[in-house]
């Protein structure tokens, strides 16, 4: 199982993800809509990476907005192939638990 709070990679792999779908909550109580484009459609990005992910990429990241996350983020799978392209797309190698693992 790899530890999501050392990487961060499928939040900064393209300025096209996560698009919002209807049942993400905006505004009060849930995605603040400063954080998305100005068409409300996707989370805003600073050149491919998620204004909402704080840290830095491989060392120790977190999302600002964790528990009003978009639903294409919760059902990210960590450890799966979209996680693998990202973490490849990026340039980060595995770490799965302290553990650093040529991708």
């Amino acid at each position: 199982m790899l530890d999501c709070r050392f990487c961060g990679a499928c939040c900064a792999f393209s300025r096209f993800w996560p698009v919002l779908r209807p049942s993400d909550r905006l505004g009060e109580g849930g995605i603040p809509p400063e954080l998305t484009t100005a068409e409300g459609a996707r989370m805003l990005c600073e050149g491919d990476r998620c204004v909402a992910l704080q840290g830095t990429l491989g060392d120790r990241v977190s999302c600002a907005i964790y528990a009003n996350r978009p639903e294409a983020c919760q059902s990210f799978s960590p450890g799966g192939r979209a996680c693998h392209l990202a973490r490849q797309e990026v340039g980060l190698e595995v770490r799965a638990f302290g553990r650093r693992e040529a991708f």
